[in-house]
């Protein structure tokens, strides 16, 4: 079975060589066990049957798909995939020419930033955040990203980072790694990588996020640019649990949250029969601690153009 994909791998791509190729294909080690396989379709209107075949030169597997992304899991750690994407016609025979790529899956001890993420807010904007390696040490981080063409870089010590003035549509490939205080790198990179929004007048505009205290977080946007009566649809996901609102306000406060959670939200619009249309905004926001030394129920109120009343009350702590 090994020898016989390993004969597809090689052969297939050559024989059946008719102009269609894929474009884009990028692999990423997300961790010690899984690698996040993705690629541009040939033709964005026709939904494409994909198959992926991965081997490490102790076994192969394959898959198929019509998505244009795959998640291995329960890979071994620190072990090379060889992988292979080609397209598959309405009788389940190759065409085309396949692309080939590969990657390494982390080790499995590594000093590396954890759960990187990585979410588009608009068509220009993606931020990224993740966990420190240890939480009681303040490390130095070299964020990087490209776009395949151009690389970028920037230096931070917090554990978010959002780049603006990115291009519609396209995809980016994210990296964070470790520097000591003389900034070499050690550690292991974790990567990740997120694809901006397109380009659309019907999409919401402006979406924030705020965490008020523990259990509550605060949503804000604007309406489109476009003229519309539409509704909104807001979807708050944990990772555990996700659930919706619909409402015709732009702002939206969930309470009885987790404390210390952090939450991807998204934000679509809804016709009048309930279907989505337009882009959709994304955004993410975590809940803060448990303390009692912390000021509750802030609340600010516009009172004019130019005045705006807030107010508060003490902590639950004596103090």
């Amino acid at each position: 079975f090994i020898w016989s994909l390993f004969f597809i791998f090689h052969v297939v791509s050559k024989k059946n060589d008719d102009g269609q190729f894929l474009q884009g294909l990028t692999a990423v080690a997300l961790n010690s066990t899984s690698i996040r396989v993705f690629w541009e379709s040939p033709c964005a209107s026709i939904e494409f049957l994909y198959i992926i075949l991965f081997f490490n030169g102790d076994k192969a597997l394959k898959h198929l798909t019509t998505e244009t992304e795959y998640t291995l899991t329960k890979l071994k750690p620190s072990s090379t995939y060889n992988f292979a994407v080609w397209l598959l016609d309405e009788n389940g025979n190759h065409f085309g020419t396949a692309a080939h790529t590969y990657a390494k899956t982390m080790s499995r001890d590594a000093l590396v930033p954890k759960a990187l993420t990585a979410v588009a807010l608009n068509s220009s904007s993606i931020r990224v955040f993740w966990e420190a390696p240890c939480a009681s040490i303040a490390f130095h981080y070299l964020f990087t990203f490209s776009n395949g063409d151009e690389d970028w870089k920037h230096e931070t010590m917090e554990t978010e980072y959002t780049q603006i003035q990115l291009k519609p549509s396209s995809n980016y490939k994210f990296g964070v790694r470790l520097l000591d205080e003389n900034g070499n790198l050690f550690g292991t990179p974790a990567y990740t990588y997120a694809k901006t929004l397109p380009s659309d007048r019907l999409m919401p505009r402006g979406l924030n996020a705020m965490a008020l205290n523990s259990t509550s977080i605060r949503v804000s946007w604007e309406p489109p640019k476009a003229s519309t009566d539409l509704h909104f649809l807001v979807t708050f996901y944990s990772g555990v649990e996700h659930f919706n609102l619909e409402t015709t306000e732009t702002e939206y406060t969930p309470t009885e949250l987790k404390p210390s959670s952090s939450f991807y939200i998204t934000l679509r619009l809804l016709d009048a029969d309930e279907i989505v249309v337009g882009t959709t905004s994304c955004t993410y926001a975590k809940t803060l601690p448990i303390d009692g030394l912390m000021p509750r129920n802030l609340y600010a109120v516009a009172l004019n153009s130019t005045s705006i009343h807030v107010s508060w009350e003490p902590p639950k702590a004596s103090t």
